[in-house]
């Protein structure tokens, strides 16, 4: 059980750090636009792990 405690946290300290990614390349997507795809992808990745961390609900 330990095992399984510490990949939800390795998972979750992983979406925490490509969703603070993603909000800074939203950011500065208004000065550069060229990230806004880079943006779009590491929020999707984030939200990707938070919904198989914590389900539909």
């Amino acid at each position: 059980m330990p095992a399984i405690y510490l990949l939800r946290v390795a998972l979750w300290a992983m979406c925490v750090v490509l969703g603070s990614c993603g909000v800074f390349f939203a950011i500065s997507s208004c000065s550069a636009p060229g990230v806004s795809g880079d943006a779009v992808v590491l929020l999707g990745a984030a939200l990707g792990i938070n919904y198989f961390l914590h389900g539909s609900t």
